[in-house]
C-alpha cells in the first residue's frame, strides 16, 4: 500500500491511496468527508438502495465519487449515467467493520439510503477542487 498526503498545496490532491487496506481508506476516507473535499474510490463494492424505490447491485468493480456537496455517484466501468446516486445536501456516513468500509449515504426529503459497502479499495483520492467558473449553453439537442 502506498498513502501520499500533499500538504503543500491547499488547491490539488490532497491524499491518495493505492491498495489500501480498509482500515487506512476508512480513516482517509472519514477525513475527506469530514473536511468537505472531493472523494474519488475505485473498488470491489455492492450498493443498496431503498426509498422512493429499492435497488440493489452486488459486488463488483466500480467508481464511487463523493462531491464537496455530498452529491454520491456510482459508477460502472462502462456509460456516462451513473447506476444509482443521491443528491447533494444530505447526510455522509463512513463505517469499518472487521470484513467491510461502508458509505451510508441519507436524504430525508423524501428518505432515501444509498449504502455502499467496499470489501476491496483499489484506489482512494482526496481533491480540494477549485471551480468557480460560469457555465454559458449556447445551443441544446
Amino acid at each position: 500500500m502506498a498513502v501520499t498526503v500533499d500538504t503543500t498545496s491547499p488547491q490539488n490532491t490532497v491524499a491518495y491511496a493505492c491498495n489500501p487496506k480498509l482500515k487506512e481508506a476508512y480513516k482517509l476516507l472519514r477525513d475527506g468527508v469530514s473536511k468537505r473535499l472531493t472523494v474519488i474510490l475505485i473498488g470491489d463494492f455492492k450498493v443498496e438502495y431503498e426509498g422512493r424505490a429499492a435497488s440493489t447491485l452486488d459486488f463488483g468493480e466500480r467508481i464511487l465519487i463523493i462531491k464537496r456537496d455530498g452529491a454520491v455517484l456510482v459508477h460502472r466501468s462502462e456509460g456516462y449515467e451513473p447506476v444509482n446516486w443521491q443528491p447533494g445536501g444530505g447526510i455522509i456516513h463512513v463505517l469499518l467493520d472487521e470484513e467491510r468500509l461502508t458509505v451510508r449515504a441519507i436524504r430525508k426529503n423524501p428518505l432515501e439510503v444509498l449504502k455502499i459497502c467496499f470489501r476491496k479499495v483499489y484506489a482512494l483520492l482526496l481533491l480540494r477542487l477549485k471551480d468557480v467558473s460560469e457555465f454559458h449553453l449556447y445551443a441544446s439537442e
